[in-house]
């Protein structure tokens, strides 16, 4: 069903507030798709035997509104301490990060690990569905798109 608006203003405030919920909806399901990449080119990449995991890691992966239309998703690497172990090394949230996407796993991989790249596999993702996905949440607030 067709909505009517009888002022300039009316038209904004929907558009706005539909655009607003579709990007925001949208921003939720590539953050949960960067999570279960995390899971699956990562954790699940590498059968842990040496060292409690504390799913810092995963949990780093994160999502916030900079504005009405624009948001981000992003690995916060602050919200990771992995501390002197006492055997010879720390580890920062940046280094996690940057070795997470190589597949190594707090020091250790495998071959196996080594081919799994959480961070790559998400940005191919985002490139292939991303814009399909806001479309389809656009369509979801009731704005009809044309191709």
């Amino acid at each position: 069903m067709a909505k009517t608006f009888t002022t300039m203003v009316g038209l904004e405030n929907y558009l706005e507030n539909a655009c607003e919920k579709a990007v925001k909806i949208t921003c939720e399901m590539l953050l949960g798709k960067l999570q279960n990449l995390i899971m699956s080119e990562y954790y699940d990449a590498y059968d842990n035997k040496t060292y409690d995991r504390t799913y810092q890691f995963y949990r780093s992966a994160m999502m916030q509104m900079l504005s009405k239309n624009v948001g981000e998703i992003f690995m916060d690497s602050s919200a990771m301490n992995y501390p002197f172990s006492g055997w010879g090394w720390g580890w920062t949230g940046d280094l996690q990060l940057e070795e997470g996407n190589k597949g190594i796993h707090g020091g250790w991989s495998t071959n196996e690990s080594k081919s799994h790249h959480y961070w790559k596999s998400f940005e191919e993702y985002c490139n292939t569905n991303a814009i399909k996905l806001l479309r389809q949440n656009l369509v979801a607030q009731g704005l009809t798109l044309s191709k």
